[in-house]
């Protein structure tokens, strides 16, 4: 099934959610060698509760004021910043 020829099917329906739901965390790697320990640390997150949403920044975004404005507008309210050694540091998004 091609993803796209269903979503031209579905549009014109208004079975497509307006907005798509906001996710719980968004996790990012300090450095790119954080990534995997990163990756590790979205896992834990979707094991500790399978109803969590969880996105990774991939390094799309350099400056960490990007990384909260992309969290804002996509309602994210919960950015864990993962280090080296896979230490997780919260920040909490009013």
């Amino acid at each position: 099934m091609n993803i796209e020829e269903l979503h031209q099917v579905l549009l014109p329906t208004g079975q497509l959610p307006a907005q798509t739901p906001a996710s719980d965390w968004l996790v990012v790697p300090t450095t790119p060698a954080a990534c995997a320990a990163a990756f590790a640390h979205a896992q834990q997150l979707r094991n500790a509760d399978p109803t969590v949403r969880v996105e990774i920044d991939l390094g799309s975004r350099e400056a960490s004021e990007s990384v909260a404005a992309y969290a804002q507008r996509r309602r994210i309210r919960q950015i864990v910043w993962i280090n080296e050694a896979g230490l997780p540091q919260v920040e909490l998004l009013k």
